[in-house]
């Protein structure tokens, strides 16, 4: 019979193995190991001390030892460099299987309720040719993190389509990618201005503060975070704490427009954008305005609606996420026109 060409090492390193190596560094024991996997503690340390042994037959090195004037076993030296590489390995090893199931896969966009026309848009130009399709991972923009944190429960969707607040500093442009952060760039879909919206007879005069607005008694209603929330604390910062009394939470639009018509908070108004006053119809508002706020300093703060991701600096052509990116730019990128 020949003799075996396999590594003795590469042989005994299942991608099971390879999770107990790298809970071991911190459980550092075999019984705690199969507790975690489900496995049978004598089965994890057979497993673990088999691999010992390769290394020691083939590297003369040992990779665990037990701990002086204990029974318990620890990672040597050896060990602990070893384990430090595997973990570039366990995430190469899910990325392949990522890239081998993308041909079956939908891959879920983060999407607001005002962004799924374009979702439809992306999804048309993606085609059949990407091999996934594309689904709309609902969110209102209030729980939208744009930061897109490396622990959030959204970390593994890399694209966004939702509405954001920007400077007119970081210049903006319709067609254009913005940064919007250090990790995070926009392609801009659209801008639109901060508009006041109040019913019935009490209309102040334009162009208003928020600021002013708060002073004289209104109460806003809005979602707690969100576009229009960061522009109303970005205009009077903490004017939810000084008159609570003079804010109503909202879920969203929708809901906000019918408790607006409704009359039940009195003097009431919502801070919009993207609306105009045939899209107030059908909500049954009583002489409904819009009204612009004034510009103060230098810069305005306007709506931006667009396409986000975390920017990486050596993107990878077979994640998914790059593709849509990469579609969404060649549908909307500014190239020689000017928008």
């Amino acid at each position: 019979m020949p003799e075996s060409t396999l590594d003795p090492i590469l042989a005994a390193l299942s991608y099971e193995v390879i999770e107990w190596l790298r809970s071991f560094r911190y459980d550092r024991s075999f019984k705690e190991i199969a507790s975690r996997f489900g496995r049978d503690e004598r089965t994890v340390s057979q497993q673990l001390q088999r691999l010992d042994q390769a290394f020691w037959d083939t590297q003369q090195v040992h990779i665990l030892d037990r701990e002086f004037g204990r029974k318990t076993y620890r990672l040597t030296r050896a060990g602990e460099a070893f384990v430090n590489r595997l973990e570039a390995i366990s995430e190469m090893t899910r990325a392949a299987i990522d890239a081998a199931t993308t041909v079956s896969r939908r891959i879920p966009i983060l999407c607001t309720s005002n962004c799924l026309s374009y979702l439809r848009d992306l999804s048309d130009g993606l085609g059949v040719a990407s091999g996934f399709n594309i689904v709309p991972e609902s969110r209102r923009t209030a729980d939208v993190d744009l930061t897109f944190p490396e622990n959030g429960p959204d970390r593994h969707i890399g694209v966004c389509l939702s509405s954001a607040m920007m400077s007119s500093e970081q210049n903006p442009r319709v067609g254009s990618i913005a940064q919007w952060n250090e990790r995070v760039e926009v392609l801009v879909l659209r801008i639109d201005r901060f508009k006041l919206l109040c019913a019935g007879d009490r209309k102040p005069r334009e162009p208003v503060t928020v600021r002013e607005l708060v002073e004289d008694g209104m109460t806003f209603m809005t979602p707690r975070g969100g576009v229009v929330w960061d522009f109303l604390n970005r205009s009077f910062p903490g004017w939810w704490k000084l008159r609570p009394f003079q804010y109503v939470q909202v879920g969203d639009l929708d809901f906000g427009l019918r408790c607006l018509a409704s009359g039940l908070v009195e003097p009431a108004a919502m801070v919009v954008h993207g609306v105009e006053l045939e899209d107030l119809e059908s909500y049954g508002l009583d002489r409904p305005a819009l009204l612009d706020f004034a510009v103060g300093g230098s810069h305005r703060l306007v709506a931006i609606t667009g396409v986000f991701r975390v920017r990486h600096e050596n993107p990878d052509d077979q994640d998914p996420y790059d593709l849509v990116w990469k579609t969404a730019q060649s549908l909307w990128a500014e190239k020689e026109r000017t928008l």
